[in-house]
């Protein structure tokens, strides 16, 4: 027997169609374990590329002081937010949509300038509306395309001053 070797870590957009992270495809089992530790290398390695990105443009935002309004982390893998975000007193906006959040991230509900949070095509199911009440500059929270439990879609609509996107219980995201 050869010696083993380990499935590379490729780039799946590089690859194009290519078989190591599509699909098994009639190989043999051998064959398809390896292409499927080949495809959550590539994951794993989007990931981190994911990661990567967020933590610079934190970073960025973090740097320019007190000149930045926007914070774009949309499409990132992200479940939750990394805690410097919180230093950010002059953030007006922030988009989070198409990541992974379960929970909402509460530690935009300490950011005294914000007005706009987007977290459209996310997994969260409950939201701070009590919390989210009292931010005097909030203007606007899309939660479209997220599981929101009963009990948000009734409370929130008279607690709160500002407009709640969500969409109809049950509603899934278009197909991208």
């Amino acid at each position: 027997m050869g010696r083993r070797r380990w499935p590379r870590e490729r780039d799946c957009a590089a690859q194009g169609a290519r078989r190591h992270c599509r699909r098994a495809g009639p190989h043999s089992s051998r064959a398809a374990w390896w292409l499927a530790a080949g495809a959550r290398v590539c994951m794993l390695k989007k990931m981190g590329e994911a990661v990567a990105r967020v933590a610079r443009k934190v970073n960025e935002t973090v740097e320019s002081g007190s000149d930045t309004l926007e914070l774009r982390l949309e499409g990132n893998f992200l479940h939750r937010l990394p805690n410097e975000v919180s230093t950010l007193q002059h953030l007006k906006a922030i988009d989070l949509s198409r990541n992974q959040f379960q929970d909402f991230p509460e530690q935009l509900t300490s950011l005294p300038a914000l007005e706009t949070i987007n977290l459209e095509e996310n997994e969260i199911v409950d939201v701070p509306v009590e919390k989210l009440a009292t931010m005097p500059t909030l203007r606007s929270v899309n939660l479209r395309f997220n599981p929101l439990n009963a009990e948000v879609r009734v409370i929130a609509p008279p607690l709160i001053k500002f407009e709640m996107l969500m969409s109809p219980e049950g509603a899934r995201a278009p197909p991208p």
